[in-house]
């Protein structure tokens, strides 16, 4: 038995798999893997709501940049430039925490 995420794949591939494994047997994962992708731990639900805290950083940083007379330059890198400040600043305080906790 070979299992395959048909969705994935064009109209034609599913064919000539099927040919190909004449004597096996495809079986459809796709619901089941799409069932497993939806249930996620507290853990990375933290670290998408951090991601999602940096992006806001960068896109604050470069909304601020915008400014007449502003060297595209400089707008565009403020946002990078913000976002690798919040990291390490997130960084530090992970690493801070840690040492009070006794890690």
């Amino acid at each position: 038995m070979i299992g395959c995420e048909a969705d994935c794949l064009t109209l034609e591939r599913p064919e000539k798999l099927n040919s190909f494994l004449a004597s096996k047997r495809g079986v459809a994962i796709a619901p089941a893997t799409m069932r497993q992708r939806i249930h996620i731990s507290a853990a990375e639900i933290d670290l998408i709501r951090a991601g999602a805290n940096v992006a806001d950083v960068g896109g604050h940083a470069i909304k601020a940049a915008v400014k007449v007379d502003a060297r595209e330059m400089d707008v565009a890198m403020a946002g990078p430039e913000a976002m690798a400040a919040e990291i390490a600043a997130g960084a530090r305080r992970v690493l801070f925490r840690g040492r009070l906790q006794g890690e």
